[in-house]
């Protein structure tokens, strides 16, 4: 009997499986073309982020060109070069360096009723000691705690802990926040007197009480002078600013009168680089898009019993959409087209973007540094200052903008800026997801349904087949008995 159940079962499913072969090949197809959707999605979102990594990438760190800094010394400070640098020739003099302001308080129980006085503020910030033994390590510990939480003191100082031997209970540490002149402090008691070994904001009028603490580092600002005749400058860091796009590190002070001389020069090679990496992100998110927009081979589908053809190339993600069709030719247009710019002539071929016989586009340096030392403004006029397109004149046309904003524009059209994600695509891609997932469910139903149908039919089939057999036996029964009796 239960060889019969097996056969019944596998018959009912087969049967029902022809049935709706039809609907789940159209099903698997549906589900097939959604797939490959939203691993266009995702492809295409990857590729265009990175596409615009890229612009910042360049955008932010010059207009392409890129510069060079060469220094007679480079043990007194480095160099730094950003966005907006120019050519220069300078000497540097490092008369001091710009230090923290830091003290050590030995007997911290002396701050019971103490304050910090801040350079430059007129009020001292009472410290929080309420409740605290300062002659235990918990009670310094906590103290600590609640100096670097204070809204007042954080601002300014910040508290450690120094353990030393042989101590029961550490020293209180306090370090300026800020390097720099005015960011020296004092700390005094509820008189006004100072507990530090000596004053440093300012000399402290008054008696002082003996020293409960001492200065480690004085606070001073770092002193520069820039050419030999120049005037001595005053920094409250060591980092300093001291050109558009170029920064200075202070490392050590010179000795003496002794300088340092700086030479800011183009950079052939950087400017080569930054525009290769440029040509390179462009020919990325251009190949991509070609083949998420492929037509693939003609009659590629999916055959309606669900089984897919291998001999066949299927087409892309994207080859009936029109937006993704637009943006590439969109890009193409803002990033091979030639322009007139001032008055002049730029074509982006002769600065080393080359389109080859397959379509792709590469970088010819030669041919870039052929054009770019007969006019080296014309490059940064050409993809503009910045590709940050928050700083876009919106008062302007964007095809009058560099063609890194264009490309930046373009791009953010296609992403959310919070996000990353696709606009116009991610939403109806999760809605038919939901809408297959429904209709195969459903299919599933039906067919359990039919199987369930046809084991029925199939079932009494095989009873009847059985009863016929019995009631056959029985007639061949009788009718060999009634032969017997007639001899």
């Amino acid at each position: 009997m239960l060889q019969v159940k097996n056969r019944i079962d596998d018959m009912a499913a087969e049967i029902a499986q022809k049935k709706m072969g039809a609907e789940f090949g159209r099903l698997g197809k549906d589900k097939s073309s959604t797939e490959a959707r939203q691993k266009g999605v995702a492809t295409l979102k990857s590729v265009l982020g990175n596409f615009e990594k890229q612009l910042q990438r360049v955008g932010d760190s010059a207009d392409l060109r890129a510069h060079k800094a060469t220094q007679s010394s480079e043990q007194e400070f480095s160099v730094k070069l950003e966005k907006g640098s120019q050519q220069l020739d300078f000497d540097v003099h490092v008369k001091q360096l710009a230090t923290v302001h830091q003290v050590q308080f030995k007997n911290v129980a002396a701050l019971a009723t103490g304050s910090v006085k801040v350079a430059g503020r007129n009020n001292a910030i009472a410290l929080d000691t309420s409740g605290l033994d300062l002659a235990t390590a918990e009670g310094v510990k906590e103290l600590a705690r609640r100096i670097n939480a204070d809204s007042d003191l954080k601002e300014a100082v910040r508290a450690d802990l120094r353990h030393v031997p042989g101590q029961a209970t550490p020293y209180l540490l306090l370090t300026a926040t800020t390097s720099g002149d005015g960011a020296r402090f004092d700390l005094v008691s509820a008189s006004g007197v100072s507990l530090v070994a000596r004053p440093v904001a300012r000399p402290v009028t008054g008696p002082v009480a003996s020293p409960n603490a001492v200065v480690l580092a004085q606070g001073q600002d770092a002193i520069v002078k820039i050419g030999n005749q120049g005037a001595e400058e005053s920094y409250s860091t060591n980092e300093i600013a001291l050109f558009t796009g170029v920064t200075l590190s202070l490392k050590k002070a010179h000795t003496g009168t002794e300088t340092a001389r700086v030479s800011i020069t183009p950079d052939m090679e950087g400017t080569a680089a930054n525009m290769r990496a440029l040509v390179q992100a462009y020919d990325a998110v251009r190949k991509q898009l070609r083949e998420l927009m492929d037509p693939g081979t003609p009659g590629a589908s999916v055959s309606p019993d669900g089984d897919e053809k291998g001999d066949v190339k299927p087409a892309g993600a994207f080859y009936a959409d029109a937006g993704v069709r637009a943006l590439l030719r969109d890009l193409e247009r803002n990033f091979e087209r030639v322009v007139s710019i001032d008055g002049k002539t730029f074509d982006p071929a002769r600065f080393g973007v080359k389109r080859s016989a397959d379509g792709s586009v590469t970088f010819d340096q030669k041919r870039f540094e052929a054009a770019y030392a007969g006019d080296k403004e014309m490059l940064a006029k050409w993809f503009g200052e910045t590709a940050d397109v928050m700083k876009r004149d919106t008062r302007a046309d964007l095809d009058t903008q560099p063609a890194g904003m264009r490309l930046a524009v373009r791009i953010r059209e296609w992403t959310d800026e919070i996000t990353g994600v696709l606009k116009h695509r991610t939403d109806t891609d999760e809605i038919v997801t939901q809408r297959l997932a429904t209709k195969e469910d459903q299919l599933k139903a039906r067919f359990l349904a039919l199987v369930a149908r046809y084991t029925d039919e199939l079932a009494r089939a095989e009873q009847v087949q059985q009863q016929m057999k019995e009631t056959r036996s029985f007639v061949d029964a009788l009718f060999r008995g009634s032969r017997k009796s007639g001899e």
